[in-house]
């Protein structure tokens, strides 16, 4: 997703200042024209480079997880800088991340979310609850260590803070969302293949939708990043829609660039990746895509795209 974004903006005519986190990143990909790669080592290399690029640049896109927040404190980061952060804010990302706080935030504002409850850390999972049910870090990335959980047990603990919340059945997709000066603007709905071993794990997706998915899916995901405040940049909105409208829920609303953008990039009629910093500095026209089907297979034993 990174890579794929880092050369759409490549194409379009910005020259880009990539790091890449060698303990994360294990592949090396080739050196291109417009594009550099900053490799980091250790840690303690990572912060006086990112200050570094970030007050050279002009502009700054954060992808990171929101794991123990990792992506809020980069963005402070580019805040400080002398370049501009293109992306939400450290106050919607802190929101954001923490899934239990934005459920009650979502709820509060009469965004359908499904009924759930926060568990500390060390706590067993409430038997009175109502199960089946989904268990997840309240700042997880991704599916990271979500599990279905059929049953009530007592002897069930949490090793971590979490958010336990009723598993709701539907058709879940992921919308993205672009915020700007002239509003915001929802990208297709997108279809997304999730596993079935009670682990979520998200194996790929698919466009388009039906008509009137996509109208409910888009519509939904507006009204939730409304809810959510101001910003500029692309939010991605992941959705289960039911057998009727009043049967969708808001899952959660991830503060960065998704996976999804490998699927839109290649309906998109013009450069997305431009498209996307156009919609962060500037009124202009949404980007227009085609109703070409597209999906992608993602092999999570090696993370790549196939």
């Amino acid at each position: 997703m990174a890579e794929a974004f880092a050369a759409d903006l490549v194409a379009a005519g910005f020259t880009v200042e990539r790091m890449i986190d060698e303990s994360i990143c294990h592949q090396h990909p080739p050196p291109a024209h417009g594009l550099t790669y900053h490799r980091i080592r250790a840690s303690e290399e990572e912060k006086p480079l990112f200050e570094k690029l970030a007050d050279a640049a002009d502009y700054t896109v954060v992808i990171a997880p929101e794991t123990k927040g990792s992506l809020a404190e980069r963005v402070q980061w580019a805040v400080k800088s002398k370049g501009k952060l293109l992306g939400p804010c450290q106050n919607l990302i802190e929101l954001t991340a923490d899934k239990h706080r934005l459920a009650l935030h979502l709820s509060a504002r009469g965004i359908p979310v499904p009924p759930g409850v926060a568990v500390p850390a060390g706590n067993s999972l409430p038997v009175d609850f109502e199960y089946p049910a989904v268990l997840k870090e309240r700042d997880g990335a991704g599916s990271q260590q979500m599990q279905y959980l059929r049953h009530a047990d007592p002897n069930n603990f949490t090793s971590f803070e979490a958010r336990l919340e009723t598993h709701v059945d539907g058709q879940a997709i992921s919308v993205g969302v672009l915020g700007g000066p002239g509003g915001i603007t929802a990208l297709p709905a997108c279809r997304q293949d999730i596993s079935q071993d009670g682990k979520f794990t998200y194996r790929g997706g698919s466009i388009p939708l039906s008509d009137q998915l996509s109208s409910r899916g888009e519509s939904l995901a507006k009204r939730a990043v409304s809810a959510c405040g101001e910003f500029r940049g692309y939010l991605g909105v992941d959705l289960i829609l039911g057998t009727e409208a009043d049967k969708d829920y808001v899952i959660e609303i991830n503060p960065r660039l998704t996976t999804s953008y490998l699927i839109l990039r290649q309906a998109a009629k013009e450069n997305l990746a431009e498209a996307i910093i156009q919609w962060s500095l500037k009124q202009c026209p949404a980007p227009e895509f085609s109703p070409q089907s597209v999906s992608i297979f993602l092999d999570n034993s090696h993370g790549e795209k196939v």
